[in-house]
């Protein structure tokens, strides 16, 4: 907003200061200027930046993904995302030599633990997925590019017809007759050069006709394309390009208002619409430059539906800023695409961390381990008292108040299917120990970190 605001005062000054130069068609040609100097500036940098690096899928994604690879695969030639040895041994290389500062690996493999497999799934899936949004995100980068360069055309083709800046020649005019009365049938030049030329001279009172110093007589009644082509390059100087300022979309919609602000003349009496698409002053019937009241451009027959985009250079400067406005919104998809790239950077080290996390947990003990602690704690207790005070043991009583201290009876799972608590199912221990959620559960925590 701030921008804006300083561009706005920018145009305000540019008129202000001119107070009121002489010359009937001052205001008129500074109009013009503004347009003209819009249609010169290059794009902002910022618009073009987005242009100078396509994506690519992180290779810490790769690397990590690389670190979940089975032991008994991490020798193959290939295997998973790479395709071919090269790939492979480069990521192989990575994960040798890549270290911290202080010396110690920054892609550690992981164990051969219950871990690995769903970290591996994951990390592939994360590699998939980023994929997907470098491929689109280089397409935004093609169709940023795309219209930038539509953009820096038509910006160009509104000054003289060129889709790259060109000094203009004589080529680029047309003679006053039609030049200034252009028609769809008479080829006259559609152009910012030409119509600065057709407001700026007159066989008399043409000097200084756009302000001081500024307009001659040399494109009157008869001029040629030639006359034209000099008249510009000294007109062309008086709009004095400003280095700071860049072709945006508030540049080029202030400058398109500057000249829809100037079209239409009252005082014309050439046409029932009394001049409403002629640029310039005074009452006259036509466009020839015999006078000062005839130094204009009369735009009638091309504008059949009260459209001024039927003009050309209009139309170009139209053009360009819905281009530069559609680049931005295509930056910011961009931008969104980038964000969610690095997103996903962060995640794959998430993943590869929850799977040291979850492999440095102690492993719970089976049924059968701990039938057998228990036997052994139960036989350390010699007498009643000291046995029915552990839960997991009883007292069996045997002749003369001498007994044996025994497990209790551990009653059976006998269910049978593959639900939750059936019999033959592993590591659905859950109640027997805090550690055993962790891992037996290690998938699902992996995953859930992709969701």
């Amino acid at each position: 907003m701030p921008t804006l605001h300083r561009q706005f005062l920018w145009f305000v000054g540019l008129f202000s200061n001119l107070g009121e130069p002489a010359g009937e068609n001052a205001r008129q040609f500074y109009a013009l200027c503004t347009a003209l100097r819009a249609a010169r500036a290059p794009l902002e940098e910022t618009q073009a930046k987005a242009e100078d690096t396509t994506e690519a899928v992180p290779a810490t994604i790769k690397a990590l993904y690389a670190t979940s690879i089975p032991d008994k695969h991490f020798n193959n030639e290939t295997y998973g995302l790479f395709k071919a040895k090269a790939e492979f041994d480069a990521i192989k290389n990575t994960l040798k030599t890549t270290k911290a500062t202080d010396g110690r690996l920054v892609y550690k493999r992981i164990p051969e633990t219950p871990t690995k497999k769903p970290a591996e799934t994951a990390l592939q899936r994360l590699y998939d997925e980023t994929t997907n949004l470098v491929e689109q995100a280089n397409d935004k980068i093609k169709a940023i590019k795309a219209k930038h360069k539509k953009a820096e055309e038509q910006l160009s083709e509104a000054e003289g017809g060129h889709s790259k800046p060109t000094k203009l020649t004589e080529g680029d005019f047309s003679p006053r007759q039609s030049g200034c009365n252009p028609a769809t049938d008479n080829n006259g030049k559609q152009t910012l050069a030409q119509a600065l030329v057709c407001i700026c001279s007159g066989n008399t009172d043409g000097n200084n006709i756009c302000g001081n110093t500024v307009g001659d007589t040399s494109y009157g009644t008869g001029g040629t394309p030639a006359d034209a082509a000099t008249l510009y390059a000294n007109l062309a100087k008086q709009c004095k390009q400003p280095n700071t300022l860049k072709a945006n979309i508030q540049v080029l919609t202030a400058a398109l208002g500057a000249v829809q602000a100037v079209i239409g003349n009252a005082a014309f009496t050439g046409h029932t619409n009394t001049g409403t698409y002629v640029i310039g002053n005074g009452a006259a019937a036509h466009c020839n430059g015999n006078d000062s009241k005839t130094t204009c451009i009369d735009y009638t027959k091309l504008v059949t539906n009260g459209d001024l985009a039927d003009v050309a250079w209009i139309h170009n400067l139209q053009e360009a800023t819905a281009n530069i406005e559609e680049g931005k919104k295509l930056q910011a998809e961009l931008y969104n695409l980038r964000m969610a790239i690095k997103q996903n950077e962060n995640l794959a080290w998430k993943i590869r961390d929850t799977a040291d996390i979850v492999a440095a947990v102690p492993r719970q003990t089976t049924p059968t381990q701990q039938q057998k602690i228990t036997e052994i704690d139960c036989e350390n207790h010699k007498t009643n008292t000291t046995c029915t005070t552990d839960n997991n043991c009883k007292w069996e009583e045997e002749k003369d108040g001498k007994g044996e201290c025994k497990p209790k009876t551990r009653k059976e799972n006998t269910a049978t299917g593959t639900g939750e608590g059936a019999a033959g199912t592993d590591g659905k221990t859950n109640s027997t120990g805090s550690n055993s959620f962790v891992i037996n559960k290690a998938p699902l925590l992996l995953a859930f970190l992709l969701f």
